[in-house]
C-alpha cells in the first residue's frame, strides 16, 4: 500500500535524522539541547514513526475505488453542513449577524493542580459570567461552569476527567448572533465528530448550489463531560498514550427542553507529545450511534492541552 511506503519513507528519514542529531549534539549549547529533549537515541526514531503513522491518516485517498471522483464530490456536497454565509436568509437574520461586540467577564478559579502545565493531580474549578453590551451593536449574558479532576492510579497512569456547562442568555429579546452561540465536534471537545458536527440543525438551501442542507443554528446551552487515562509512553521523549470518552450536547434554549437530556458519545485513543513548543496531540476519536452523514471516525491534531 502506497502509506506503508511512505511510513518506510519517514522512518527512513527519522534514523538519518537521528545519525545527524547524533553527530553534532557535541557543538550544541544547552538550551538547543534541553529543546531535543533526549529523542536523539532510539526514542526519537519511535517518535517519529508514531507521528508518521498519525499523519499517515491524511495520507489515505478519500474517494472509493467505487465512486469517480464526481460522484464523490456530489456526495460530499450532499452531507456537508451548509455554511453561515451560504444559508438561505430566511433561516437567520443577516442584518444582526454581523456588529461590534463589547463586553466584560467577571471569573473566579480555584486551583488546586500540582502542575499546570502537565497536571497529574489534584483539581480545578472555574465559574465565570460575561456581559457583552458595554457599547457595540450586540448584547447578551453568558455564563460558564467547570470542573476538573486528575488523581494517579497506579504508578505513572492518570486519570483526568472535565465537567464543563455553558448557558446563554437574551438581553431584552435582543438577537444572539450565530457566531456566538455554541455547537460541538472536533479536537477541542466532541473528538469522535467532525467540527460543529453537535447542535441544534434545520434543513436549508443553500444559495450557492440551490441544495437542501443541513445548517447548524448554534444552542444556547451546552454541556460536556470528558474522562481519560494517560500514561508515559516514551517518558525521555515526553511522549503519552491516552484513552479517553466524551459525553456531550448542545441544546437549542436549555438542557430538558421539550425533555431533552440526550447526550452524544464518543471515545478513542492518542498520543501527546509534550514538546518545546507546547502539547502536541495525535487523537483518534469514533463517534457513537452516529447520525445520518456523520463520519464513522475523527482524527484531530491540536496544539495545546485538552484540560
Amino acid at each position: 500500500r502506497s502509506w506503508m511506503r511512505k511510513l518506510v519513507i519517514v522512518a527512513l528519514v527519522a534514523v538519518i535524522a537521528q545519525g545527524i542529531l547524533g553527530g553534532v549534539r557535541v557543538r550544541l549549547n544547552d538550551v538547543t539541547l534541553a529543546m531535543i529533549h533526549g529523542c536523539t537515541g532510539p526514542a526519537f526514531l519511535v517518535l517519529t514513526t508514531i507521528i508518521a503513522v498519525m499523519f499517515s491518516a491524511f495520507w489515505q485517498n478519500p474517494v472509493s475505488p467505487e465512486l469517480s471522483a464526481a460522484e464523490a464530490d456530489n456526495k460530499n456536497e450532499h452531507n456537508k453542513d451548509i455554511e453561515v454565509s451560504e444559508v438561505d436568509a430566511d433561516i437567520y437574520d443577516r442584518n444582526n449577524e454581523q456588529g461590534l461586540s463589547s463586553g466584560l467577564e467577571l471569573s473566579v478559579r480555584y486551583d488546586k493542580r500540582n502542575n499546570v502545565f502537565e497536571p497529574s493531580n489534584g483539581h480545578y474549578v472555574r465559574a465565570a459570567v460575561e456581559y457583552v453590551g458595554i457599547g457595540g451593536d450586540l448584547n447578551w449574558i453568558k455564563s460558564e461552569l467547570e470542573g476538573r479532576f486528575y488523581r494517579p492510579v497506579v504508578g505513572e497512569l492518570v486519570f483526568r476527567s472535565r465537567v464543563r456547562a455553558r448557558q446563554l442568555l437574551e438581553v431584552s429579546n435582543e438577537y444572539i448572533p450565530r457566531h456566538a452561540k455554541f455547537s460541538m465536534g472536533g479536537a477541542r471537545n466532541m473528538r469522535g465528530y467532525s467540527f460543529e458536527d453537535i447542535g441544534p440543525k434545520v434543513t436549508a438551501t443553500n444559495v450557492s448550489t440551490t441544495l437542501d442542507q443541513e445548517f447548524n443554528t448554534g444552542g444556547m446551552f451546552s454541556l460536556i463531560g470528558t474522562m481519560e487515562l494517560e500514561h508515559p509512553l516514551i517518558k525521555e521523549a515526553g511522549l503519552k498514550w491516552v484513552l479517553f470518552v466524551d459525553a456531550g450536547n448542545v441544546y437549542e434554549k436549555y438542557l430538558g427542553q421539550d425533555d431533552n437530556y440526550d447526550l452524544r458519545l464518543d471515545y478513542g485513543f492518542g498520543f501527546r507529545w509534550f514538546s518545546p513548543i507546547g502539547v502536541l496531540r495525535f487523537e483518534f476519536g469514533y463517534p457513537v450511534n452516529p447520525k445520518d452523514g456523520e463520519e464513522g471516525s475523527q482524527f484531530h491534531f491540536d496544539i495545546g492541552p485538552m484540560f
